[in-house]
């Protein structure tokens, strides 16, 4: 959370002046890295516009009771967006991504750990080409090490995840 959180802030600092810095999160639930970065960056100056899609109703929800206020307090200049959407939808291109405006920062974490590999190549090329240039892409998934939490997940929780390494 915090590595996307110091990403966020620097993109809304070098992209947010003449127009806002956009910021989509798939897979975004709670949202609490940008709740975060609200939370210290604020009253910055920079505009921010943050899309965040999510096939959880809850989760959207919770993030906008926690952003709303710094939205509110911001004369304009932040927006935060919530999307319920089915990502199966997205995966196949009905839905979703392609009424966005380009992105400065297009980021998805946790959400890959449960896609075969296949898909993944599908969303990530999605995601990027959704990005402006010179925009930035975040995957965060899952590593396959001894540091891992595989066995609990599968053998205690009987949850399933795509776990990757380096290669």
């Amino acid at each position: 959370m915090e590595v996307v959180r110091t990403h966020i802030a620097d993109v809304v600092r070098e992209r947010g002046h003449d127009r806002p810095a956009r910021i989509v999160s798939l897979g975004s639930g709670p949202a609490r890295e940008i709740e975060a970065y609200l939370g210290s960056h604020a009253a910055s100056g920079n505009r921010a516009e943050f899309s965040l899609i999510d096939q959880e109703e809850v989760a959207l929800h919770y993030a906008h009771e926690k952003t709303y206020p710094y939205v509110l307090n911001s004369d304009g200049r932040l927006k935060v967006q919530g999307y319920n959407m089915s990502f199966t939808d997205i995966l196949r291109g009905t839905e979703g991504l392609v009424g966005l405006p380009p992105q400065d920062l297009a980021y998805s974490v946790g959400l890959l750990d449960y896609l075969t590999d296949h898909r993944c190549k599908a969303l990530v090329k999605r995601l990027y080409d959704l990005l402006t240039p010179g925009g930035q892409l975040i995957i965060g998934n899952m590593n396959q090490c001894s540091l891992s939490n595989y066995w609990p997940m599968e053998y205690i929780s009987d949850w399933t995840l795509h776990y990757r390494n380096d290669a």
